[in-house]
């Protein structure tokens, strides 16, 4: 169950893992907040185990910045029913009253109702994932960690948590709360087959099961909740060889603290790092949150980063290799942190620019091959990520942007934006929101020189309505097609283009669609331009075409159609009637099978 990724650069979070007296561990710099799911389940619950992968997802997005505490509880959880297995706590029935909870599964993140909602608890998977984008997203004025020792022949646990106030509280009493956690437990678990990853057997392996609160129902006070104060508290505390005839391994323990402004809001938290005495599994981590970092740069390359979240290193982790699979081949990384990894640390690791081919999207694994210079370390699947990469050399001033959906104008939910930024954010230019597209629209964009970002956004609020089939195409500003995107519109986009650039790298090969076939360009002239009553359109046919003739003003609406015609091979010469069109800026557009080209037209009197 246990999660790696990992990439070329690494730094370092968090820092040592003894505990000696007032010797301070915590970060004193600003962090965001850490969330926390409170997931309320049973063994008797049969759509709790899809709730459990859910969880585990969103933990393996969320590396160091998420905590799992399984609640078990109500009349899924009794003993008397299903198979005499007993996961409850003598917490369980306060904390179901609080959090409200009226259906099985059903989770709280950080203890908060959320905005727009009434409940503090939801059965969704998807509110869960949305509400902890919300709460990490947010600035902590706490942060907290915690370090323990365990003695695994005595079962002593020795358990430091620090507090540090980057800001004041809101309250002028906070609440510190410690959870002991138990993994891999085998037993029932009605509807297990929806989580396959922990079936073994017969059995369901059932993880992050909450089994004691050490300090108590609602946790131990904290009065000294202003900007600068430093807080720790150390608890001394015994593992039971056994809570409700459920045996506590003690390689399987964790501890998750967290801090609360009093029986719900939950504030941040942390997982303890553990040092074992003797005993005790040599290694406990987490790897994940392996994501593409943005797209800014007008090159070939891309980078990920990933977080590594350590539990308990018996030797400090100093170095990792890994595998780096994508669809033009491996590439071998080795990654090196100075100081080593500790239990308790958590470091993000960031890549080098990794060389791809541009204006495609495809899929790359990471798998770890060696912790340490050696490959006798606990197993891991390879992880899985979808990367995009959209880079496009403009040579002219000005480039055509088309847009075409064929969709109708459904209602005032849908609109399509695009803007076109400077690498430090300021507009260049801006269009849209764009209701409907279902007649191609041409838009303008002016380029500065060097490297520039265009962003597309889709706003849907109406889930009832397809996003529809279309395309998106740039030209340059004689009407050249440099790239043509053709497919189902996203949410979101991005296509990094340069102009004169200076040292502008070789885009190198690419896809100039997003599916198979290639919008040709045309060998075409119009003259004269700026035109007064008649302009001409002058095309150079490699085979004979059919092709579709329309002129279209600035807004994308058709004002000129000359319908469709069959042009032989060679050079044809047409006529386009403008005495009727009001002078501005007009655009004519030409399309066929695989082809697509787009002439800017200015008439002036």
């Amino acid at each position: 169950m246990k999660k790696l990724i990992a990439a070329l650069t690494a730094f370092i979070a968090m820092g040592a893992v003894s505990i000696l007296a007032q010797e301070r561990f915590v970060d004193t710099a600003i962090q965001n907040r850490k969330a926390v799911l409170e997931e309320y389940t049973g063994v008797g619950c049969p759509n709790c185990p899809s709730r459990h992968r859910a969880a585990n997802e969103i933990l393996n997005a969320n590396i160091g910045d998420f905590f799992i505490i399984n609640i078990h509880s109500g009349p899924y959880a009794d003993p008397n029913s299903y198979y005499g297995i007993d996961f409850r706590t003598d917490y369980g029935n306060a904390l179901t009253s609080q959090a409200g909870i009226n259906a099985y599964p059903s989770g709280t993140i950080n203890r908060h109702v959320f905005s727009g909602g009434s409940a503090m608890a939801s059965s969704s998977a998807d509110d869960w994932e949305a509400w902890t984008e919300d709460i990490v997203s947010q600035e902590s004025y706490a942060n907290i960690a915690a370090r323990a020792t365990i003695d695994t022949l005595s079962r002593q646990v020795e358990l430091t948590v620090q507090i540090y106030y980057t800001g004041n509280s809101p309250q002028s009493t906070n609440y510190l709360n410690v959870a002991l956690l138990q993994d891999n437990i085998l037993g029932y678990q009605q509807g297990a087959g929806a989580n396959p990853d922990q079936v073994q057997g017969d059995l369901y392996l059932h993880m992050h099961a909450l089994r004691d609160l050490l300090t108590g129902q609602w946790g131990e006070e904290i009065t000294t909740t202003t900007q600068g104060s430093f807080v720790e508290k150390t608890y001394s505390y015994t593992v039971p060889d056994s809570i409700r005839e459920i045996p506590v391994d003690m390689d399987d323990i964790s501890f998750v603290a967290f801090l609360a402004e009093g029986r719900t809001e939950i504030v941040t938290a942390c997982d303890a790092g553990l040092t074992y005495l003797e005993g005790g599994p040599e290694l406990v981590y987490q790897f994940g949150k392996f994501q593409q970092l943005p797209q800014n740069t007008c090159d070939n390359n891309i980078r990920f980063s990933a977080k590594i979240a350590v539990r308990v290193a018996k030797e400090p982790i100093s170095s990792i290799d890994l595998n780096f699979d994508h669809p033009e081949g491996r590439a071998k990384v080795s990654v090196s942190f100075n100081p080593a990894l500790q239990a308790g640390d958590v470091a993000e690791i960031t890549s080098e620019p990794i060389e791809l081919r541009t204006n495609r999207s495809g899929t790359c694994w990471l798998d770890l091959a060696k912790i340490n210079g050696s490959n006798d370390f606990p197993g891991t699947d390879p992880l899985q990520l979808s990367f995009v990469k959209n880079y496009i050399d403009i040579p002219t001033d000005e480039a055509l942007l088309t847009l075409y959906q064929d969709l109708p104008r459904y209602n005032r939910d849908y609109g399509v934006f695009w803007s076109l930024t400077d690498l430090a954010g300021d507009t260049l230019a801006y269009g849209g929101p764009y209701d409907t597209l279902s007649s191609p629209r041409i838009d303008t964009l002016p380029l500065i020189e060097g490297c520039q970002q265009f962003s597309l956004q889709v706003a849907n609020l109406n889930a009832t309505s397809s996003q529809g089939e279309g395309y998106l195409q740039f030209d340059n500003a004689e009407g050249d097609s440099i790239i043509r995107y053709e497919g189902t519109y996203p949410e979101s986009m991005v296509i990094m283009i340069s102009h004169n650039l200076p040292d502008n790298p070789d885009p190198g090969p690419s896809d100039t669609t997003a599916n198979e076939g290639s919008a040709q360009s045309l060998p075409i002239v119009l003259y004269p331009n700026p035109v007064s009553n008649s302009a001409f359109l002058e095309l150079d046919l490699d085979q004979a075409r059919h092709l579709g003739i329309r002129v279209l003003d600035n807004t994308g609406r058709c004002v000129l159609n000359l319908g469709e015609r069959t042009l032989p091979a060679g050079r044809q010469t047409l006529e386009l009637p403008a005495e009727e069109l009001a002078e501005g800026m007009y655009f004519i557009l030409l399309e066929g099978e695989g082809i697509h080209a787009v002439r800017k037209m200015i008439i002036k009197r």
